[in-house]
């Protein structure tokens, strides 16, 4: 289940333009936007200047519905985030490739 935190700017995204004045209606349409795309919505955090906004959401994996969701919102950062469990078996899986081994595909 990952999760991915994206930032966007809140006066410059077409779809966000009406709405940049109304952080409650920037929150509802983005999470309006996210589960369309079949994701979980998990929350939408403002920078202290209320210029950017970031959204916390989970499983919003497909690249192509991901570059909608982004380009939509006008996006320039997306972060995918791994729990401590997540790290750990990341760094167990490097060490297998490092020793020469074979691990399986992602989430595997």
């Amino acid at each position: 289940m990952p999760v991915g935190w994206l930032g966007f700017s809140i006066a410059t995204a077409e779809e966000i333009e009406d709405r940049k004045d109304d952080p409650v209606a920037i929150r509802d349409y983005v999470q309006g936007l996210v589960q369309r795309a079949g994701a979980q919505f998990l929350g939408l955090y403002f920078e202290v200047s209320n210029k950017r906004a970031y959204a916390l959401v989970q499983d919003l994996d497909d690249y192509l519905t991901t570059n909608a969701v982004l380009r939509l919102l006008g996006a320039d950062e997306y972060t995918k985030l791994l729990t401590a469990e997540q790290a750990t078996e990341a760094r167990e899986r490097q060490q297998v490739l490092k020793d020469g081994g074979s691990v399986g595909g992602e989430g595997s």
